[in-house]
């Protein structure tokens, strides 16, 4: 059995959940860092950083859903399958997506396929890469250099590369975005069914936004600088990519197991029943429930005061025996 790193009496089903929330279960891959990105990108024509991040975060959707589906599995053994429907399909949804990473590496690789064509050489020789500079990070400083313009093939290669490098890293940003909607669609539906139910908090999620830190807008400047226009894209998708797996993964995991643990300790009596409620039975044991009208919030034994709205339950002593 998986130990409880959050302590109390915790039943079993509860612990495995807790385990599998863990931040550290989410750290399988290093995020995105800045001046690594900048190193990939320019040997590479910018195209190596996106796929890298692309399929790197395969596998912190993946990590995602295995814990996700573990809340929504104790949660319908709380409250009943039927109930939990909702929760349980919104689980399914938090998932790897296919479509946005091989869309990433397509892009990548009409890029680069197109200022090999444009330079005149493919494959690339050893003689043809001052050919390919001029098409791609010297095009705002070699028409300077020469005496005649440049051809037409190396601005229509340029133009499509700065395309193709700046699609992939878009592609890569909204996998980010699509993957976090999902997320959301699933706190919605837990905190409707468990928090916000048993008079707790709800868990959210902290909003990623787009994530132009200043180290990342300073990349940004450094690849525009070097005729990457394509720059803005990969400082937003590596900056968003970042802030989701260094902050808004860790503080969800942490929000979820605290609720977890709140309600679990709130009803100690319930967790015996997890596991046979677990396959759609609803033989919970009863519990209290606050009398005020409108509040009804159920609690465990010996608690004084309603966690809710705050009215006396408990027979108060005003006299020793």
């Amino acid at each position: 059995m998986a130990p409880n790193p959050y302590g109390g009496h915790v039943p079993p089903q509860a612990t495995d959940v807790l385990a599998a929330l863990r931040p550290a279960v989410a750290a399988t891959t290093r995020p995105p860092g800045a001046f690594m990105g900048v190193l990939l990108a320019l040997v590479s024509l910018g195209v190596v950083p996106a796929v890298l991040w692309a399929f790197r975060f395969q596998s912190v959707a993946a990590a995602d859903r295995r814990a996700l589906r573990r809340v929504a599995d104790w949660t319908a053994g709380r409250v009943g399958s039927d109930r939990a429907a909702g929760l349980l399909a919104a689980a399914d949804q938090v998932r790897p997506h296919v479509v946005l990473p091989a869309l990433v590496a397509l892009y990548a690789v009409a890029a680069v396929v197109v200022v090999a064509l444009s330079a005149g050489h493919l494959p690339f020789a050893i003689d043809s890469w001052g050919s390919v500079l001029e098409t791609t990070y010297g095009l705002q400083w070699f028409r300077y250099l020469r005496a005649s313009p440049l051809p037409g093939a190396h601005v229509v290669g340029f133009m499509a590369w700065s395309i193709g490098a700046a699609g992939a890293y878009l592609a890569h940003l909204l996998q980010v975005h699509v993957h976090a909607r999902a997320v959301r669609r699933f706190l919605d539906e837990f905190n409707r069914l468990v928090p916000l139910e048993e008079g707790f908090g709800p868990v959210l999620l902290d909003p990623i936004g787009f994530g132009f830190a200043p180290v990342w807008m300073l990349a940004a400047a450094v690849l525009c600088a070097a005729s990457g226009w394509w720059g803005v894209a990969f400082a937003a998708a590596g900056a968003t990519d970042r802030r989701y797996r260094r902050s808004a993964v860790r503080c969800l995991r942490g929000g979820l197991a605290k609720r977890v643990k709140d309600v679990v300790l709130a009803h100690p009596e319930r967790g015996r029943h997890a596991a046979g409620t677990a396959s759609g039975r609803t033989d919970v044991t009863a519990v209290a429930r606050c009398p005020t009208p409108g509040c009804g919030r159920p609690f465990g034994a010996g608690v004084k005061f309603c966690p809710r709205c705050g009215k006396r339950v408990a027979r108060s002593v005003d006299r020793k025996a």
